[in-house]
């Protein structure tokens, strides 16, 4: 058998005899060969103006009969974040990096909801179990030495260690971390900061960044971390959230150098400048034609509505 198209088939079996018959009819859906794509664009439409235009189109070749679109309104910004927040939360399970990567979401979720004053569209008590169970989990994983690794019998590695590090740190804010725990993490980094002089320039970064957002990072540790910074837009920009965060000045000169990187810019005859949105010269060119010019609406135009659309295709 073979579908014709997508949406639900009916599927009936019957078996028919002259003394007892039976019948079984059952509904299946039929689904897109293919792999199913999102597309989001947001926006804000201003009081004074009154309306806004959006474009979007489907890819070539997608079925008709699996598209949707989906357009939500909301009078700020904030109310758009609770479209995401049930996609981001779960249970956390398997490795020490599958753990974190559904526990730090839980925390985030739990902190903004209370930061912003916002009715959970999530059971709290669902949402508190998981960051419990995350905590308790991550507890479990960590190893003699006070560092982590993958799982919990293999060696402690910097990058993880960092990362839990970092994630417990932030916990602290809002629930009630093993103070015996946060401190055996802070000096096995601390340990690797010491041993590994010549470490890589982004991985010392992020080990710094993790130190420095949550209790703070040797002196000499920010300095090493600056003198030897990565080319890289990563490792920079974790270095200057690092300095930012020990109240270093030097954070507004990594901000400069990331900005740079960011948007280098390629001197034409005309005297004016191309900018590259992505960083990559030659691609995505634009002129920069300096201040004005921008038909947007300016901030106290009155109250604001931000329009989310977003389209699926098959």
């Amino acid at each position: 058998m073979k579908a014709q198209a997508t949406g639900n088939a009916v599927l009936t079996a019957k078996a028919l005899t002259n003394a007892e018959s039976d019948a079984l009819e059952m509904t299946l859906p039929v689904e897109a060969f293919g792999v199913k794509q999102r597309a989001a664009k947001s926006g804000v439409v201003f009081s004074g103006a009154g309306q806004n235009e959006w474009s979007y189109a489907y890819p070539a070749g997608s079925d008709a009969g699996t598209r949707g679109l989906t357009i939500t309104v909301t009078p700020s910004v904030a109310g758009t974040v609770l479209e995401a927040l049930d996609y981001l939360t779960g249970y956390p399970w398997g490795c020490t990096e599958q753990t974190m990567s559904s526990f730090m979401p839980d925390l985030i979720v739990t902190q903004a909801i209370d930061k912003l004053h916002l009715k959970s569209p999530i059971d709290r008590r669902t949402l508190n179990d998981m960051v419990s169970a995350g905590i308790a989990r991550l507890y479990s994983f960590q190893h003699d030495d006070g560092g982590w690794g993958w799982w919990q019998d293999d060696p402690s590695r910097v990058f993880m260690t960092s990362y839990v590090w970092h994630g417990l740190g932030q916990a602290k804010a809002s629930w009630e971390v093993d103070n015996n725990t946060i401190e055996k993490g802070r000096n096995w980094l601390k340990a690797a900061l010491a041993a590994h002089p010549n470490m890589v320039a982004d991985l010392r970064a992020y080990l710094v960044y993790a130190l420095a957002t949550t209790g703070g990072a040797p002196r000499e540790s920010l300095d090493k971390t600056w003198e030897s910074r990565a080319v890289e837009r990563r490792g920079l920009a974790l270095a200057g959230l690092a300095l930012d965060a020990a109240g270093d000045g030097r954070a507004k000169e990594a901000a400069s150098l990331l900005e740079k990187k960011v948007k280098p810019t390629i001197p034409t005859p005309t005297g004016l400048e191309l900018r590259c949105p992505d960083g990559v010269p030659g691609r995505h060119l634009r002129r920069n034609h300096g201040p004005g010019g921008q038909a947007a609406g300016a901030p106290g135009q009155g109250q604001r509505t931000t329009a989310q659309g977003r389209a699926m295709a098959g």
